[in-house]
């Protein structure tokens, strides 16, 4: 019955976690044909789709105190 009262993102989670995402599929999704279980996995390693044109992805990257070096 605990199952009922998750939202389809911890379900996603559940059926899948988003490591064994990375190495079972990442590689051969197609960008062109997402669905939205993938669009899930992929904010999990910084991929977004822009809003605006969906077609287009942004990529976050962290910088660990932000400071960033030339080395």
């Amino acid at each position: 019955m605990k199952q009922n009262r998750l939202n389809k993102i911890e379900k996603l989670k559940i059926s899948l976690k988003p490591y064994d995402y990375y190495l079972e599929r990442l590689r051969s999704i197609d960008p062109k044909s997402l669905e939205e279980s993938d669009r899930f996995y992929l904010k999990n390693f910084g991929i977004y789709n822009h809003k605006q044109r969906p077609e287009n992805f942004i990529l976050r990257v962290r910088v660990p105190a932000g400071r960033v070096s030339a080395e």
